[in-house]
């Protein structure tokens, strides 16, 4: 009798309509166990901090798995596909998937996430997109009790997620280039070919310090014909300013140290960054350096993230003031500038008085028009050389530097609470009375950060403790 066939198991997840083809394109990238990066884990960092949850992932999908390229708040690093919410998110590729609550949603609601730890109750996932439009996976957030996000929530997390797929599209081509940099000791005839189809400068630098291979790139770069620029020594291809920037790299790699850096435009108006590599021909010191491989990549794109990415990292993405970390930097450099210049340095404490009630009444839409605007009164209420930031939530905190006398104080309290008694009329028409709770703290003479925010913070507390809309002065 014939054996009977092994039946197998219908898949319990939905596939896309190019499934082949987008498990390719993530092969290709080499990402699946590819070790941490910390641009990475910036990126899952921010994406919880502006969605407020507790957990954020970077989850790559592969034909039978679910595998995490960064994780805050979940020490897991691959489930199985058939759990994944992320798999369901890559099957509308150009929608950001919302789940507000998994336990009334047919399709989760026997998932083991959910059933079990770590109880999965709300999902979001923005997926990540190939240049193709393949959806390797997602950037998620996740919580463990239902919610929604804002809609400045979603932009933010949909945001970020384009700037994932950014940088691993960048993280992919700089593995290629590094991947054609080893193939630099093959034939002139065979360089030429690979070379020139490569977008970036490659290039043999002989002992002498002369040009005797480049690619199209660097002729292209320099704008010359390739007779001018073979032969010619370094110093005369990049010109004595630029060559000056290049001279303890090139003398350390002609040493037989390999050397990578990175240089922005010698015209500030370019405003390109370029990521350079000196490789010595003889690293493992079988022999005399006879020369060195020079890689050069415009990672002006990637600069750019990078930088607007630190510069997001400290400030509040819903009223655009400095965030907590900001605000801790700031106040350490002022404690420091007073001690050194002998100036008074003042911290205000302040919360919105009932601002639960206006949430829960109005709605968080309402809510963040509402700190919107406190957080920009404050702004006019003070000095340009003070410094306002927000916390959290409705905290926020005023610091004040070069205080002549403590009898300042009282007059600039009074105007900001002031300025903050008049109606706040939003963006349909209501107008609200919002009123606050300051406190403000002078600092003494070798007074600790720490110690002064607790003391600013009691001062809030006792101003509300005596009546609200109120401050109190700790001197």
């Amino acid at each position: 009798m014939a054996p009977t066939p092994r039946l197998e198991p219908l898949m319990s997840y939905p596939v896309p309509a190019q499934e082949a083809e987008r498990l390719k394109a993530l092969q290709a990238l080499e990402l699946m166990d590819s070790g941490r990066d910390p641009a990475f884990d910036d990126l899952v960092q921010l994406a919880a901090e502006w969605c407020g949850v507790p957990v954020a992932a970077i989850s790559l999908i592969d034909a039978d798995r679910q595998w995490f390229k960064a994780c805050c708040g979940l020490d897991i690093r691959e489930t199985p596909r058939e759990e994944s919410f992320c798999t369901h998110a890559i099957v509308h590729p150009h929608e950001l998937l919302q789940v507000r609550d998994a336990r009334l949603d047919p399709r989760f609601a026997d998932n083991p996430l959910v059933t079990g730890a770590p109880h999965v109750r709300f999902y979001a996932g923005a997926p990540l997109l190939t240049t193709e439009g393949h959806a390797l996976g997602a950037l998620c957030v996740i919580d463990s009790q239902p919610r929604e996000l804002t809609a400045s929530q979603v932009h933010a997390l949909e945001v970020l997620a384009r700037q994932v797929g950014l940088l691993i599209e960048l993280r992919s081509k700089r593995a290629r280039l590094e991947q054609q940099e080893r193939t630099l000791r093959t034939s002139e005839a065979r360089l030429r070919g690979v070379t020139d189809n490569v977008p970036a400068v490659i290039a043999y630098v002989d002992a002498q310090q002369r040009v005797q291979f480049c690619n199209r790139k660097l002729i292209d770069w320099c704008g010359r014909p390739e007779s001018e620029v073979l032969g010619q020594t370094l110093q005369a291809v990049l010109g004595d300013a630029e060559y000056a920037r290049h001279r303890e790299h090139v003398e350390a790699a002609l040493q037989g140290q390999r050397r990578d850096f990175g240089l922005w435009a010698l015209d500030p108006e370019d405003g390109r960054f370029f990521q350079f590599s000196h490789v010595p021909d003889c690293l493992d010191g079988s022999g005399p350096v006879q020369g060195f491989f020079v890689l050069a990549s415009d990672l002006t794109a990637m600069k750019q993230l990078q930088l607007q990415l630190a510069e997001e990292a400290r400030f509040d993405a819903l009223t655009g003031l400095p965030n907590r970390r900001h605000f801790h930097e700031q106040l350490d450099q002022g404690l420091l500038r007073a001690q050194r210049h002998g100036t008074q340095l003042a911290l205000g404490f302040l919360d919105l008085d009932g601002f639960k009630q206006i949430n829960d009444r109005h709605g968080h839409a309402i809510g963040d028009e509402v700190l919107q605007e406190f957080g920009r009164r404050l702004r006019q209420s003070l000095r340009q050389t003070d410094f306002v930031a927000r916390l959290a939530g409705d905290e926020f905190t005023v610091l004040l530097e070069d205080v002549q006398q403590a009898h300042e104080l009282e007059p600039l309290a009074s105007k900001i609470l002031a300025h903050i008694r008049q109606p706040f009329v939003l963006s349909n028409g209501l107008s609200l009375a919002v009123r606050t709770s300051l406190g403000l703290a002078l600092a003494g003479s070798g007074e600790s950060a720490a110690a002064l925010i607790e003391r600013a913070d009691a001062a809030m507390y006792r101003a509300k403790s005596q009546g609200r809309d109120n401050f109190v002065l700790e001197l």
